[in-house]
């Protein structure tokens, strides 16, 4: 597992101070490099955390965008379409007189109708980009929250081995063999059949 610098935060777990023994210089030294090992096991998988959110904010701003340019693209169209028909009929009005009650009143219908649909495709556009923009924020947040769960929940595990490891330390005097020989156990179990890598990449 790669080995990756993080800076230092507040644990939600307190850890309980390992008290001064001279007859075993090691132990501070062993207990101190719990944090360390904290990192080596959880800093990987926070960075991935955080380059998923990143993907998916990243997600929700292009397409946003897509329909933004879409929604304008639209308005242009019925924009020069509604131009087209009303030069169409004033054209039309202008060269046959003796209906020109009957065109302006065609006229007027026109405008009307072209007013009516374009308020309709505007709002159908609306509550797409509306919809859209939802989905998005619900799709972020319910990855972000079990992304943190699982984070919080190996957090937990490791703590508790930790300190349950610190207090062995402290009572046993375990040799550095024993304890190279846990610190590979508390890895493969943090692993099991399915590392917080593959959750994460699940929930993309």
């Amino acid at each position: 597992m790669p080995t990756v610098k993080m800076k230092n935060k507040k644990s939600p777990v307190k850890r309980e101070q390992a008290p001064t023994d001279s007859t075993n210089p090691t132990g501070a030294t062993d207990i101190g490099s719990m944090e360390k090992i904290r990192d080596i096991l959880f800093g990987q998988q926070i960075r991935e955390s955080e380059k998923r959110f990143a993907k998916i904010e990243e997600r929700l701003v292009f397409e946003t965008s897509e329909l933004r340019d879409e929604l304008k693209k639209r308005f242009d169209s019925l924009e020069q379409y509604v131009k087209n028909e009303i030069k169409s009929i004033m054209d039309r009005n202008t060269a046959d007189s003796e209906h020109r009650s009957d065109n302006e009143r065609q006229l007027k219908e026109n405008i009307r109708k072209v007013s009516s649909d374009l308020d309709h495709k505007l709002k159908l556009v609306d509550n797409r980009l509306e919809k859209n923009s939802k989905d998005l924020r619900d799709q972020i947040l319910e990855q972000s929250k079990s992304l943190l769960d699982n984070l919080q929940k190996y957090h937990e595990q490791s703590s508790q081995m930790l300190t349950q490891t610190a207090q062995e330390l402290r009572d046993n005097k375990v040799d550095r063999s024993d304890l190279s020989d846990w610190f590979s156990e508390l890895s493969l179990r943090l692993s099991g059949d399915r590392t917080l890598k593959s959750i994460i990449d699940s929930q993309a």
